[in-house]
C-alpha cells in the first residue's frame, strides 16, 4: 500500500473516532448541518446528504464505516512511516510518542481530520489529552507522557503545544513546520533534515588565518576539545563582529581544527521562516545529536532567534515572557557545544549573553592583516604595492568585501594596471555607499602630491625635530589648530608616511549615533581599532566633541566629551586632533595634549617655493623675465594656504587648460578673492 494511501486511511480511521466521540458526548447534532466536504470524503461518507441524516443514522453510518478500515490490510509500509520509523529511533521515541506525532502531523496535513478534531469543541488542555486519548485509544497517562515539555517530542520542538485555557485539539498542537512534506519526499533522514541543519561546507581557510585572534582561538580549542571529552552540557560560544570578518569561516576552521562534524542550523526557507522559530530546528538539531561523538553545532545569524529589544520612539524595551525562559533552558541544557554567531550584541538581552562560555570579538582585522588578505585576494591581478597599502588603510574593509569585489573585476576581465584599480576602487566604493550608510570611511589622499614639503607649512613647531621625537618615541597627543586649508592633514599624512605606519581617520560623521551611548561606543571603538593596527589614529574636526562642557545643553553631550578624555588618557599610542575652532575647545581637553601646534597662512617665502615647486611638477616653464612678476604679484595675495594650489590644479584639469605660472596665478586670485568662502577649500595637500 502507497504513502497516501495508509496516510488517508489512518486520518480517516481517527477522524471516525471523534465523530462517533462526538456522538456519545451529543455535541454531534448542533454540528451536522453544513459539514466540511473533505470530512465526509475522507471518511468515505460523501454519498450521504447530511441535511437528512439523524443522529443515529450518522453515528451508525459512522461505526459501520470504521469497522471497515479496521479490517483492511496494512501492507508495507510507505515512505512517511519508514522516514518516522528512522525519525523515532534517532531521538528515542516510544510506540506512544511515535502515534502522536503521526497524529499532529496528519491533523496538518487532511483538512478532514482537523475538521472532525474540532468537533470536539474547545476545551481545556486536561480535556484535550482526555479526548485525545479516545481517538487515538491510548491511556490518557501516555498522551500526557508524550506531551510533557522535557520530553523528545516536546523539547525538540516536533510539536508545539498551546497552552492557552480553552483551544479545540486542532488549534492547540501545531507540528515542526515542513516536516510531513520531508518525510514524504525525502529517500533519507539526512535529506529529511536537511531543511532544518545540515553538515556545514568545509573551508579553506584554517584558525592560521586569523593571526589576530590566536590567542582566543588557542584558549577556545583547548575549552571545546576538553569539553567534548566530557560531555559537558551548555556550552556555548558567542561569535560576533561587524558583517563580512569572516565569524562563519572561523567557525569551520575550529570544527576542522578539532576533528569535529560540524552542523550548521539552516534558514530553512520563507515558509518556515515565517511559520516557526529556527530555535525549533536548533532543538531538533540538538535532540538527534546528542549521542554522537566529535559534533559541532554552528547557529549563524541569531537575530531572529533570540527574542530581541524593540525599538520606540524614546529608545528600546525588551521583549519577555515563556519563549525567553525556554530559551535560557535551551541554552543551559544543549548537549552538543554550539557557536552562536551574530553581528552586534547591542539589542541582546544579558540574560542571554551571560549564559555564553566565551564571547569572541571578531572584528576587521588589523591593517597588516587587510594588506596580506588584499595581496592573497588579487594575486594575478596587476596593482601596485602603494594601492594595496592605501587601500587596506580603510578600517571597515572586511574579507567578505574584497571577495566581492574581485571576483567582479577578475570575472569582468580587467587585469591591467590602473584599470584594475580602478575598477576595485569603484566597487569598494559602490559597496560603501550602500554598506556603511552612504558615506565611505574617511581616509588620507592615497599619497601626498610629489610637490609636499613640510617647510611649505606655516605652523609654530620646528617639524624636522618633531619627527625625530616621534621616530625615538611614537606616542603623544598632538593638536593641530588653524584656518582650514593650512595643512593639518597632510602633516599627518606625511608623518605617518616618515614613521611607516597607517594613518585612521575619523571625523563626526563616523562616530555620532542617534540614541544615547552610541557615541560614547564608537569612539572607544576608534581606539580599540587604532590600538588593533599598530596605526596614528588621526580624530579630524575634532571641535565636534572637545567643545567646552560649560556650553553644554545635554547631559549626552559632556558624557562625550568625557568618553573621549578617559580614552586619551589610556591611549599609548599616537593621537592627532584637527580643529579650525580651538577657541571653543575644552580647557580641561586642550590641556591634555602634550602639544599644540598652530597653523596659520603660509608666508612669501613659502608661497614663492610652493608656486616654483607646483610649476616644475607639472613641467611648466618658469621664464625669468616672468618670473619676477609672478613672484610680486604673488605677494600681494593675502590668506594663501597650500589648499588653494591644490584647488587650482584640480580646476585646471577638469577645464582641460594648460598649467603655466599666468594660469596658476589667476587661479590662486579668484581662490582667495572670495573672502569668507576661502574657508571651503578642502584642508591639505591633495594631488
Amino acid at each position: 500500500m502507497e504513502s497516501e494511501a495508509q496516510m488517508r486511511r489512518l486520518a480517516a480511521i481517527w477522524s471516525l473516532r471523534a465523530i462517533l466521540l462526538c456522538g456519545k458526548l451529543r455535541t454531534l447534532d448542533k454540528n451536522i448541518r453544513g459539514w466540511q466536504e473533505e470530512i465526509l470524503d475522507l471518511i468515505g461518507l460523501d454519498h450521504l446528504d447530511t441535511q437528512d441524516l439523524s443522529h443515529q443514522e450518522l453515528v451508525r453510518e459512522s461505526a459501520r464505516r470504521l469497522d471497515c478500515l479496521m479490517r483492511e490490510p496494512l501492507g508495507e509500509k510507505g515512505t512517511l512511516f519508514r522516514n518516522l520509523d528512522e525519525l523515532g529511533s534517532s531521538i528515542g521515541l516510544s510506540a506512544g510518542e511515535g502515534t502522536v506525532l503521526t497524529f499532529v502531523l496528519l491533523l496538518n496535513e487532511y483538512e478532514g481530520l482537523s475538521g472532525s478534531i474540532e468537533l470536539l469543541g474547545e476545551v481545556g488542555l486536561s480535556a484535550s489529552y482526555h479526548r485525545l486519548s479516545k481517538v487515538l485509544e491510548m491511556d490518557v497517562g501516555d498522551i500526557k507522557n508524550a506531551l510533557r515539555p522535557d520530553g523528545p517530542l516536546v523539547s525538540s520542538h516536533l510539536i508545539k503545544i498551546d497552552e492557552r485555557p480553552r483551544q479545540s485539539i486542532a488549534n492547540r498542537l501545531e507540528p515542526l513546520c515542513g516536516l510531513c512534506d520531508r518525510l514524504q519526499l525525502a529517500d533519507d533522514m539526512e535529506a529529511v533534515l536537511g531543511i532544518y541543519f545540515r553538515k556545514a561546507p568545509e573551508t579553506s581557510l584554517g584558525t592560521a588565518d586569523f593571526p589576530h585572534l590566536k590567542d582566543d582561538i588557542e584558549l577556545l580549542l583547548r575549552f571545546l576539545a576538553n569539553s567534548l571529552q566530557q560531555w559537558m552540557e551548555g556550552v556555548n560560544i558567542l561569535f560576533y563582529g561587524p558583517p563580512g570578518t569572516g565569524k562563519t569561516e572561523l567557525a569551520r576552521a575550529v570544527s576542522g581544527r578539532l576533528g569535529c562534524v560540524l552542523y550548521e542550523v539552516t534558514d530553512g526557507g520563507e515558509e518556515l521562516r515565517r511559520r516557526t522559530s529556527r530555535m525549533g530546528s536548533y532543538r531538533l538539531c540538538q535532540r538527534l545529536l546528542a549521542k554522537k561523538q566529535k559534533c559541532l553545532v554552528v547557529f549563524d545569524e541569531i537575530e531572529d532567534a533570540f527574542p530581541v529589544e524593540m525599538s520606540s520612539l524614546f529608545g528600546t524595551s525588551r521583549s519577555f515572557g515563556g519563549e525567553k525562559a525556554q530559551i535560557n533552558r535551551t541554552l543551559e541544557r544543549n548537549p552538543v557545544p554550539t557557536i552562536w554567531i551574530t553581528n552586534s550584541v547591542d539589542q541582546m538581552d544579558p540574560a542571554y549573553l551571560r549564559r555564553f562560555d566565551m564571547m569572541l570579538e571578531v572584528p576587521v582585522p588589523p591593517h597588516a592583516i587587510r594588506e596580506r588578505i588584499l595581496d592573497r585576494a588579487v594575486r594575478g591581478l596587476r596593482v601596485n604595492r602603494n594601492w594595496l597599502t592605501q587601500t587596506a588603510l580603510n578600517s571597515h574593509l572586511v574579507p567578505s568585501h574584497v571577495e566581492k569585489v574581485v571576483r567582479v573585476t577578475r570575472t569582468a576581465g580587467i587585469e591591467m594596471g590602473s584599470r584594475t584599480e580602478q575598477a576595485l576602487d569603484r566597487l569598494i566604493e559602490q559597496r560603501y555607499r550602500v554598506m556603511e550608510e552612504n558615506h565611505l570611511i574617511p581616509k588620507l589622499s592615497a599619497s601626498l602630491p610629489s610637490y609636499y614639503r613640510s617647510d611649505f607649512l606655516q605652523c609654530d613647531c620646528e617639524l624636522d625635530k618633531l619627527l625625530k621625537g616621534l621616530t625615538a618615541h611614537p606616542h603623544g597627543r598632538i593638536c593641530l589648530y588653524g584656518p582650514s586649508g593650512t595643512g593639518k592633514s597632510a602633516l599627518v599624512r606625511h608623518l605617518g608616511d616618515r614613521l611607516e605606519k597607517p594613518v585612521l581617520v575619523r571625523r563626526a560623521s563616523d562616530l555620532l549615533g542617534p540614541f544615547v551611548g552610541m557615541t560614547e561606543r564608537a569612539i572607544a571603538s576608534m581606539f580599540r581599532q587604532a590600538v588593533k593596527d599598530n596605526a596614528i589614529l588621526f580624530l579630524d574636526e575634532a571641535d565636534s566633541f572637545l567643545y567646552d562642557r560649560v556650553q553644554a545643553s545635554h547631559s549626552w553631550e559632556r558624557t562625550q566629551v568625557n568618553e573621549l578624555l578617559v580614552q586619551m588618557e589610556a591611549f599609548a599610542g599616537l593621537l592627532f586632533c584637527s580643529t579650525n575652532l580651538e577657541t571653543v575647545l575644552d580647557d580641561a581637553v586642550f590641556r591634555r595634549f602634550d602639544l599644540k601646534i598652530k597653523f596659520d597662512y603660509i608666508g612669501s617665502d613659502q608661497a614663492r617655493g610652493l608656486f616654483r615647486a607646483v610649476l616644475e611638477t607639472k613641467g611648466a616653464e618658469i621664464p625669468p623675465a616672468a618670473a619676477a612678476r609672478w613672484m610680486s604679484e604673488l605677494d600681494g595675495i593675502e590668506r594663501l594656504t597650500p589648499a588653494a594650489f591644490t584647488t587650482v590644479l584640480r580646476k585646471l584639469r577638469l577645464l582641460a587648460a594648460t598649467i603655466d605660472g599666468e594660469a596658476l596665478l589667476a587661479g590662486l586670485r579668484r581662490e582667495t578673492a572670495v573672502g569668507t568662502f576661502g574657508n571651503r577649500q578642502k584642508p591639505g595637500f591633495r594631488p
